[in-house]
């Protein structure tokens, strides 16, 4: 007998739905979708959610809600992270996405870090790793052995939240002066993260996977295609040093010219200067020289750990055949 269930993310930066039919011997993936809504804009200022952002991301709501009527899904999951955590005015979206039909799970900093992380280390077939997850609002930094959480670390401030405070500070979101950039950057970084490499000494640092859609877009860049492909961005390692001259290459460089040259949405070029910053600024803090970058995340672990709990006599995919 098939069964068919639906996952949806509700992020800071993207919204996601993955509709995926399955048995004891087959998975088939009937919706993958990807909405940027930047519904967290603003929110590191204000404390709100700004009415353009709710409305972007109630519009995708009622989106999903005809793929969910279409499709016919048997069970249903979805998860709200850091905007819903931190908004006063959250309420007032998850009350409209409740009448629209759709009823927002928030997940806590230490849910999301366990669901997110089974998912990449699933995605990738390893056990042992520290996964780094670079959302638009938060980041998590999480220390596995045999797929077991060690420890657990959540950060306020993600590549949209760097982004804006940055802004913030420096009053422009593109300055010439490279040194008084990575300055200000660094000064947000150990405000908001407080860490450096005594924080982590101690824990499992030979294998780091990092997730998230800016780790995803800066792969994508590095990897030289046309078109993005999961197959490839899924496994490929960065190299600390090429993350340094990203970097330093795309300082010079405005978002609407990293938009233009590599055919990204502008909402992901807007990440890319946070993105590589944080990426760079941890894997120093972890004294790790690489990082490998996984797509899988929050909806593949969604996915895993509804099969484990509901469905424990199917056997899981080749991570090598689901990409949501």
């Amino acid at each position: 007998m098939k069964n068919k269930i639906a996952l949806i993310d509700l992020g800071s930066q993207t919204f996601r739905l993955a509709i995926v039919n399955f048995d004891k011997n087959s998975f088939n993936i009937e919706v993958s979708l990807l909405k940027d809504i930047k519904l967290a804009e603003g929110l590191q200022k204000t404390g709100l959610l700004s009415q353009n952002a709710m409305k972007r991301g109630l519009s995708a709501i009622l989106e999903f809600g005809e793929y969910l009527k279409k499709y016919h899904a048997q069970h249903i999951i979805v998860v709200g992270t850091h905007p819903f955590r931190k908004a006063e005015n959250a309420g007032y979206f998850l009350e409209k996405s409740r009448e629209a039909g759709i009823k927002i799970n928030v997940l806590s900093e230490k849910e999301e870090a366990l669901i997110a992380a089974q998912g990449a280390l699933f995605s990738l077939d390893v056990k042992d790793a520290v996964i780094i997850d670079i959302g638009g609002g938060s980041t998590e930094i999480s220390f596995f052995k045999e797929c077991l959480p060690e420890k657990i670390f959540s950060f306020p401030i993600g590549a949209v939240g760097l982004k804006e405070k940055f802004e913030e500070i420096s009053d422009i979101s593109h300055i010439s002066d490279k040194n008084k950039a990575e300055a200000i950057y660094d000064r947000i970084f150990d405000k908001s993260f407080g860490i450096s490499e005594k924080f982590f000494a101690g824990y499992n640092l030979n294998n780091a996977i990092c997730v998230g859609g800016a780790a995803t877009t800066i792969a994508y860049i590095k990897s030289g295609l046309n078109q993005y492909d999961p197959k490839v961005i899924r496994g490929l390692k960065l190299k600390s040093d090429e993350i340094s001259r990203l970097w330093n290459e795309f300082f010079f460089i405005s978002r609407d010219e990293i938009s233009k040259k590599f055919g990204i949405n502008s909402r992901r070029s807007d990440i890319i200067h946070s993105g590589l910053f944080i990426i760079k600024k941890i894997l120093k803090c972890l004294a790790l020289d690489h990082v490998t970058i996984s797509d899988a995340g929050l909806l593949t672990g969604l996915m895993i750990k509804y099969i484990k709990k509901e469905h424990p006599d199917v056997k899981l995919p080749d991570p090598c055949s689901i990409y949501l």
